[in-house]
Order: C-alpha cells, then sequence, then structure tokens
C-alpha cells in the first residue's frame, strides 16, 4: 500500500491520510484473515478514511464488513459497540485513535494498519497557543500499536512508513509538558492559588514544566491581567478564575469576557475564537489575510468550496462560546452588521476584572466604521505582543511590539499599506522577521484605549542611527513599539554614558575603538599586542593585566572616564585617545619595562632604525574572554625593512628582556623598491647560508644599482646604491657577476631608498627563511 505522505514540508491533510489508510486496509482484507484496526491521528482523519473506503470497496464487499469508530470524545455507548464483536459475524474495520493502542483489547483483530501518525498538543509559534499538530510517532508506540494485532492469537501489522522514516522514529513519545503551551495550566494553578515560580517547582511533577515554558505563560498572564506582581513572587487575581472558567486559551478567554455587554463584540469575539481553535479555512493567495474575510464567510449560509470541514466546526464553536458568554439569553438572535447593539449590565462584569477602558473603546470601535475595526481591537486583547506598525519609508514592512518583524505574504494584499495593524497568526518560528499569516486592522486611537495598561511613557535616551550621537525624547511605547514621540534637549555627558558604554558592550571594544582607521586605533592596537606579548612571556606572576573584550568591556568605565566625561556620541568616543588611556591603567614599572622589553623601534645595523609591528591589521587582536587571553601564546613583532640592510648580521633582534623567555623578531626583508624578499622567523646565519642564493640571483638582475654580495654575512649592511658606496668610499662594492648586466653598473646617485611601511600581513614563518617571488608580473 501507498504510504501517508509524511515527507511533504507541511503536515498531511485528513484526507491524504485517509486515502493512503484505506488503501492498506483494502489490501489487509484481501491479504489476512481477521478483524483489522486501523490507528488514525484523530476524529477527522477516521472520518476521512470511513468516506475513502465507500469509495474504494465495492458494493459487495463492503455488505460483509462493519465500520466502527473509536475515538476519546465519543459516547461511551459507541466506543462499547465498536470493540464488541458483530453479533452477525460481519467481518470489522476499527477505525481508532491512539485511544486503542495500549487501553484495551478488541477480540477479533488479527490485523493492524498503523498510519504512523498521531496527534500531539505542541506550543504553535505562529498563534502563541497550543495547537493539536500531526507528527510522527515514537519507535515504543510502533511496537506497541503492532501488538494489538497478536493479544489473542497470531496477527499481522501494516506499517505505513518507510525505513528512513522509521529510522528518523523518536525512541519514547516525549511528554506533552515538554511541548506544550502552559498558559492554560499555569492559570489553572493561579485559580486554585498556586502562582509563584516556587509553589509550582513544589508540585510533585511526574515530568518538571521547563522553565523557559513556565516564564512564557507567566508573561501571558500579566498582559491579560490574570497574574500581578506581588513580591516575592506573582498572585492570582479575581479575573483569573473567570479567565478560567473558558473552555479555551486565556488569550481567546479574555478577548470573549472583555466583549461582554456589547452583542456585536460578543458575536465576533465568538468568531474570531473558533476562528483562531482551528486551521484557516480561506487561502491567503485568494483571500489575502485579513480576519475579517473569515468572519464573513461565517456569516454565510453555505461553506466555501472545499472547506465544509473547518467551516462547519468554526460555526458550531462560535454558537458555543456564543451560549457560555450569554447562558441567560438566546444565541442566534444576533446582528451581522455594525450598529450599536448594547444588551446591557452585562458590560460592567468585563469591565470589573479587565482593562478599565476597554468597555467603552469596545463599544465605540463596534459603531466606527460599520464595525470596521472591531476586529482589530478584540484581537489587540488577545494579542498585544502581536501588535504590527508599519515602518515609515517602507512597503509592506512591519515592526511587532514583541521586537520581531513581519510582512504579509503579498505586496499587494489591502492590509499592506494599513499603519497598524494586530497579526492573529505568524509563520517563521523563532526568526526575527515573520510573514503575517492572519490580521486585521486597528487605528492608533483605538489601539492606545483598548490597551491603555500595557502603554509605557518615559523619557529615554537613544544613538541616533544617522551620527551616534546620544538623543534624548519623551515616548509612549506598547512593547517595543514607539507609538508616539517627543524630543528632548540633549542629554549631558553623565547621561550618555550608560548608553554609550552598553552600545560599547554590545559592540565589542575592538570592532568599536581598535579600528585602525581610528586616530588612535593603531596606536592602541600595538600596546594592547605589546602588552599581551609581555603577559604571555612573563607568566601570571609577571603582573601584567589580562585585556580581552570580557575585561575591557566590563571596566570599560574605569579606563574610559577621561572620555566618558566630555563624550556625548559614539563619534566623540571613538576619537578619543583610547592608546593613553589604556596605557594609564599601566604604573611606571610596567610603562619602563615595556619600552625596554616591547620597544616600539628597534636599530638596524645599518645604522637606521625601524619600527616593530606587534599587531596585524586584518586579525582580531584581542580574545573574547580572559580564559581565553591568559592562554594565548606568545605573537612575535615584525619588523620590515631592506635586506642590504642587515649586511653582516647573524641574528634579527629580540623581545621580551628575561633570560630563556625572549622571543625572536620575525624579519621582513624588503626589495630596495619595499617588496617582501623573504621572511626570517630564525637567525639570519640560515638564510645567508641557504635562501639568499635565490633572492640574490632573482634580485641582482632587477635591481642592479643596489649591491648583491655573494657572502652577506662579511658585508657592510647599507642603504645606499653602489654609486652613493663609491662615491662615499672610493671603491665599488663587489657582488660578482650580474645577469644581464655589467658589475656594479647602473646609476642610482646617492638617494636614499624609501623607507619601509608596516609589514605585510599573513606572510608564512620559516626559520631559514622564506623566499617570496617579488617579481612575478603585476596585473
Amino acid at each position: 500500500p501507498a504510504p501517508p505522505p509524511s515527507g511533504m514540508p507541511a503536515p498531511p491533510r485528513p484526507s491524504e491520510i485517509g486515502r493512503a489508510v484505506a488503501a492498506a486496509v483494502a489490501t489487509a482484507l484481501a491479504e489476512a484473515a481477521g478483524d483489522v484496526l486501523a490507528f488514525l491521528p484523530g476524529e477527522g482523519e477516521i472520518r476521512a478514511t470511513e468516506r475513502a473506503l465507500d469509495d474504494l470497496l465495492p458494493a459487495a464487499a463492503r455488505a460483509g464488513l462493519v465500520i466502527a469508530r473509536l475515538f476519546g470524545a465519543q459516547d461511551p455507548a459507541e466506543q462499547r459497540a465498536a470493540i464488541t464483536p458483530d453479533p452477525r459475524g460481519k467481518r470489522r474495520i476499527i477505525l481508532a485513535t491512539p485511544i486503542a493502542e495500549s487501553s484495551l483489547t478488541i477480540e477479533g483483530v488479527r490485523i493492524v494498519v498503523d498510519s504512523g501518525l498521531r496527534k500531539v498538543s505542541a506550543s504553535d509559534p505562529s498563534t502563541g497557543m497550543s495547537s493539536l499538530r500531526t507528527v510522527p510517532i515514537s519507535r515504543a508506540s510502533a511496537t506497541q500499536r503492532a501488538g494489538r494485532a497478536g493479544r489473542t492469537t497470531s496477527g499481522t501489522a501494516f506499517q505505513l512508513w518507510s525505513e528512513a522514516e522509521g529510522a528518523r522514529m523518536v525512541e519514547q513519545t516525549p511528554p506533552e509538558i515538554e511541548q506544550a503551551d502552559l498558559a492554560p495550566l499555569v492559570l489553572t494553578l493561579a485559580s486554585a492559588g498556586i502562582a509563584s515560580p516556587i509553589d509550582v517547582s513544589n508540585l510533585p511533577w511526574l515530568t518538571p514544566p521547563p522553565d523557559d515554558a513556565l516564564a512564557s505563560a507567566r508573561q501571558v498572564l500579566l498582559a491579560i491581567g490574570a497574574l500581578r506582581p506581588a513580591p516575592p513572587g506573582l498572585v492570582p487575581t479575581p479575573y483569573a478564575s473567570r479567565l478560567a472558567s473558558l473552555p479555551t486559551h486565556p488569550r481567546l478567554a479574555h478577548m470573549l469576557l472583555s466583549s461582554r455587554g456589547h452583542l456585536n463584540l460578543e458575536v465576533c469575539a465568538a468568531r474570531l475564537a473558533a476562528l483562531l481553535s482551528d486551521r484557516d479555512f480561506l487561502t491567503a493567495r485568494d483571500h489575502g489575510v485579513d480576519v475579517r474575510a473569515r468572519l464573513k464567510a461565517l456569516q454565510a449560509p453555505e461553506p466555501p468550496a472545499g472547506a465544509a470541514g473547518p467551516w462547519g466546526r468554526a460555526k458550531r464553536e462560535a454558537e458555543d462560546f456564543l451560549r457560555q458568554l450569554r447562558p441567560d439569553r438566546r444565541t442566534r438572535d444576533t446582528p451581522t452588521d455594525g450598529g450599536d447593539s448594547t444588551s446591557g449590565g452585562a458590560g460592567a462584569d468585563a469591565a470589573a476584572y479587565s482593562d478599565p477602558g476597554i468597555s467603552a473603546v469596545l463599544a465605540a470601535a463596534a459603531s466606527a466604521n460599520g464595525g470596521a475595526l472591531e476586529a482589530g481591537v478584540l484581537l489587540s486583547l488577545a494579542f498585544p505582543d502581536r501588535v504590527a506598525q508599519l515602518q515609515p519609508g517602507k512597503q509592506n514592512t512591519f515592526a511587532l511590539s514583541n521586537g520581531r518583524g513581519g510582512s504579509l505574504p503579498a505586496g499587494s494584499d489591502p492590509l499592506a499599506t494599513h499603519d497598524y495593524l494586530v497579526a492573529a497568526s505568524l509563520d517563521g518560528g523563532d526568526k526575527a522577521s515573520a510573514s503575517i499569516r492572519l490580521a486585521a486592522p486597528i487605528s492608533l486611537v483605538a489601539l492606545r484605549a483598548a490597551l491603555a495598561s500595557a502603554l509605557r511613557e518615559g523619557d529615554e535616551t537613544f544613538l541616533a542611527p544617522s551620527d551616534g550621537s546620544v538623543r534624548a525624547r519623551r515616548t509612549s511605547r506598547l512593547g517595543s513599539l514607539i507609538l508616539a514621540s517627543e524630543p528632548l534637549p540633549t542629554p549631558t555627558a553623565a547621561q550618555a554614558a550608560p548608553l554609550l558604554l552598553s552600545s560599547l558592550r554590545s559592540r565589542g571594544v575592538e570592532s568599536t575603538l581598535l579600528r585602525p582607521s581610528l586616530p588612535s586605533g593603531a596606536r592602541a592596537r600595538e600596546l594592547v599586542a605589546r602588552v599581551a606579548l609581555l603577559r604571555a612571556l612573563h607568566g601570571p606572576t609577571g603582573g601584567w593585566p589580562v585585556w580581552s573584550e570580557e575585561s575591557l568591556g566590563e571596566d570599560a568605565e574605569l579606563w574610559l572616564e577621561p572620555a566618558l566625561n566630555r563624550a556625548t556620541g559614539m563619534k566623540m568616543l571613538m576619537e578619543a585617545d583610547v592608546a593613553a588611556m589604556l596605557a594609564a591603567t599601566l604604573d611606571a614599572g610596567q610603562r619602563a619595562c615595556l619600552q625596554a622589553q616591547a620597544p616600539t623601534r628597534v636599530s638596524l645595523p645599518s645604522g637606521s632604525s625601524a619600527p616593530l609591528w606587534y599587531s596585524p591589521d586584518n586579525e582580531l587582536l584581542l580574545p573574547s574572554t580572559n580564559a581565553e587571553a591568559v592562554l594565548a601564546p606568545p605573537r612575535p613583532p615584525v619588523l620590515a625593512s631592506k635586506l642590504q640592510e642587515w649586511f653582516g648580521a647573524t641574528e634579527g633582534p629580540r623581545v621580551g628582556g628575561l633570560p630563556g623567555r625572549e622571543l625572536n623578531v620575525q624579519l621582513q626583508l624588503l626589495s630596495p623598491a619595499g617588496r617582501p624578499l623573504a621572511l626570517v622567523s630564525g637567525g639570519l646565519a640560515d638564510f645567508w647560508a641557504g635562501a639568499y642564493a635565490q633572492v640574490r640571483t632573482e634580485a641582482r638582475a632587477r635591481y642592479p644599482k643596489h649591491p648583491w654580495p655573494e657572502d652577506p654575512s662579511a658585508a657592510e649592511p647599507t642603504r645606499l646604491t653602489k654609486r652613493a658606496l663609491t662615491a662615499r668610499d672610493g671603491t665599488a662594492p663587489g657582488d660578482g657577476p650580474a645577469e644581464g648586466g655589467r658589475p656594479g653598473g647602473g646609476s642610482g646617485g646617492g638617494k636614499k631608498s624609501k623607507a619601509p611601511g608596516k609589514p605585510k600581513a599573513g606572510l608564512p614563518k620559516t626559520k631559514g627563511g622564506k623566499v617570496i617571488n617579488a617579481f612575478k608580473k603585476r596585473r
């Protein structure tokens, strides 16, 4: 039989599961004896399988069969009939949910057809509530189900999954409490007086609920007024018991209770709660994402094409919700369009337990614009964290009050131009930006009134994106959204300091203050690298500070104090003399030791001097943590100078100063034009005796004006050309025959060569010298 479409990106629909299971049942009837027990995820799939069997089995075969249903919500009498053998001896096909997995033995069953699927109640990021999802079963469940075929005699199990799908099954079914949205559970506990985190954790759980799920649930209940802070924890409000009395998610219960007393709004809230409790029966591609299109469809006498099942369920659930809201009134004599339909004193109940301004704003929304905004107002009560604000100058780009971004699936959707929406359903999981799948518009006036208690008014400082300056404003916020803003006078340096420090720590000290392009960036990088070198050479007892992103970030208010006393923006902080401020944290002895053992310049054998470079420009300098900084190995500095300046020398300079702990400086030997020829990380004697011969062969033809002696270890170090040396000494330096030119030929005058710049990064380390071909044609 064909396996169910479990490899599809989206969960298979009940009809697809039904057709696959029906095909397997037909095969099982032909190949094995006995009654058939088919495992399906839920009631919808059971009915779909029954319809598929009616289409698949011939009438004659169908006449000899009894098809029975078995699921949890069934009448007990129907359940007993499903597990009782047929008195006429007909063969039975029992279509069951996992209720039949382990709780009972069904006489006569010798065949099991297992869809391999189950429904699980899990937290759904798209709705912010729990939803039933169809997922694969575990291996333990597969074994348990197969065993139903052999309870009384040998039997056959038809398992509708491939070997690869079986290998991906989890070993055991995870406890539901580890996956579900816990807001209903936390509300139930709170209404029983168990609200504080300590009291909840002290309950004798078989499987303790995850802490992050509990924290998320408490945030939802705080937002809708079911809990309130009461140090040292939380306590339930009187409203909690009212919310717990409705058999739906607390978000939807809050929306339903807030609508009481306004007839149109009660109807709208009941329909919204029903819609959000099931899958969407209209497609965004054909009908957009406006929830009002779904509400309109529920008012129609006939269902939309292909949506009879979920449409009918939504109609029935809406009527159930309405009956629970108005137990003393009829449910069907409800208006279907706008108009003031206030029905009396029931509204006082909602106002007593929810936002004081809600009752009035809902009444206004019901009569304004023909009721066009009532869905948005109601949804804002259920989803205050899903309010979407259109971003200025951007098409179909919204910011959500929970800090995420969002957009509609189609930019042509009429809702894409509204300033404010309430998103009832999102996809995108935990991504920073989500697709809004279901929403309703709302005005700023209605939003302010409906969520008045959730608004936060206050003065705040912020970094201007344009220039990084610290500015101040008075804002009205809903979550992360700024609903209104008024500029305030420019903050002082003292007021700006906390924000500058926070920004510095989030961006990173190195990427903010130690960039080579900044005024003191290069000097600061060299200082940090020199201190790190001596700390690595001297060890933990040397007394050198540990500088890392962690330590410099934590202590920034101390070492950056001179700059923070003046700065009112990131630009001023970045232009400060960071090198001087870091150096000021060292004592006099450390500064003297630093200059002696890790100098910034050294003398060359030629009599000139050259800088030592401790920090490559294109590499990260600061370790992330103090532990990484302590374990970092010493990195030798690099000195770039003309090769001729080292004639006669057998060793290069060293840094560190301590016997046995000194470190050779890496010598980057340059051509007369300042191009790298070789990198020497060990003694020069090895280089002169080895790799120098190849360098000389290639270089003397290209630079014939400069000396290239056969024995550089015995030659005089110089920066001069051969002509300049002749003019100075009266004799020409010998360097042997020159390929392509006369010995010592060419002009050159007495000019010195151009001084080298910072060494090129990324050159390999070689003890005897690495020859770098600087003579390749440059494109």
